[in-house]
């Protein structure tokens, strides 16, 4: 689906697009019927269609992503107006035969219509090597004719690691200012995890700043706690580091047969006085062999009544975020 907004730049109308593909039949537009039950905002509607998206990304061993962009009149608003459009397909297949065929599909299909797809990329060199140059992705250009360098997709908010078939994240560096409650939250909200792989590294800041605001205090307030802004400052130093984690993109180890293995999804709920959370993994048996690969995992901070709450209604609902 296609989330489409006009905005106007130097006296000329444009576009801008991004996509997010339905998944178990919701869209943008149900969103206020699904409010209530996914968080208090369409923010929480948005990460759990790129969660489907990304489950689906990660489903089967050859994976494909590019990008549909044109220039198209037959979409404007007015017929002086052209209409830039642009939207990201992520998808994965079990063997090279039916992602080269979806390629080609999707491209025919799609140049029907004037839209075109362009930064193809695939950790399968041999899916996307029959295409014209300008069409695929540099980076995984640069692989195929020298094959020795590491091409990195941006995948849903994510970077690929196509040589290796891995997911990781890029550090977002914000400017340095004086530590205060808005610069807290923008440093928060530029870390982007939709299946939240690093939620113990995130949960720690988020348990900070509710502490923080255990005294009343405004957005622009400098004077915090002084323990508690050391320990985010120290928290971070570290966000540098979130570049070096990485995990496999497929759940399926590449030694490992779909038809021949049986699968399991197996979830995990915990909590204490400060969060509480849910993971889920896939565990994955094939000819007696065993392999398990992190799904999704979600957390919150506890309620600040926990006077009144016991440890033993946490872990209850520490089952929310696994619904």
């Amino acid at each position: 689906m296609v989330d489409q907004r006009l905005y106007t730049h130097s006296s000329t109308t444009r576009s801008k697009c991004t996509t997010t593909e339905g998944y178990r039949g919701l869209c943008s537009t149900q969103s206020q019927e699904h409010r209530e039950m996914l968080g208090s905002s369409f923010l929480a509607l948005a990460l759990v269609l790129h969660s489907g998206v990304l489950i689906r990304f990660r489903q089967h061993a050859v994976a494909i992503s590019g990008d549909i962009c044109t220039v198209s009149s037959a979409h404007a608003v007015r017929p002086s107006h052209f209409r830039s459009m642009s939207a990201t397909i992520s998808q994965s297949l079990p063997t090279e035969d039916e992602a080269r065929q979806l390629v080609n599909k999707m491209r025919s299909v799609l140049g029907s219509g004037r839209f075109e797809i362009r930064q193809w990329a695939s950790n399968f060199p041999s899916v996307v090597e029959h295409l014209p140059a300008n069409t695929k992705s540099e980076s995984i250009e640069l692989w195929l004719q020298k094959n020795h360098s590491d091409p990195q997709e941006p995948a849903l908010g994510l970077i690929w690691h196509c040589l290796d078939d891995h997911l990781g994240y890029k550090h977002h560096p914000t400017a340095e200012c004086l530590p205060i409650m808005r610069h807290i939250y923008k440093v928060l909200a530029s870390q982007y995890d939709p299946l939240r792989f690093v939620t113990p590294f995130t949960t720690r800041a988020k348990v900070l700043v509710h502490r923080l605001w255990a005294k009343p205090r405004g957005c622009d307030d400098p004077n915090l706690t002084t323990n508690l802004l050391e320990r985010w400052k120290a928290w971070e130093q570290e966000l540098p580091n979130l570049a070096k984690v990485m995990f496999p993109r497929c759940y399926i180890p590449s030694h490992f047969s779909e038809e021949g293995s049986r699968f399991s999804l197996h979830i995990f709920c915990d909590a204490a006085k400060v969060a509480y959370g849910a993971v889920a993994y896939l565990l994955i048996e094939h000819q007696g062999e065993i392999h398990t690969s992190f799904v999704m995992a979600r957390s919150r901070v506890a309620p600040k009544r926990q006077l009144t709450m016991p440890v033993g209604t946490l872990y209850l609902l520490g089952w929310c975020p696994a619904c």
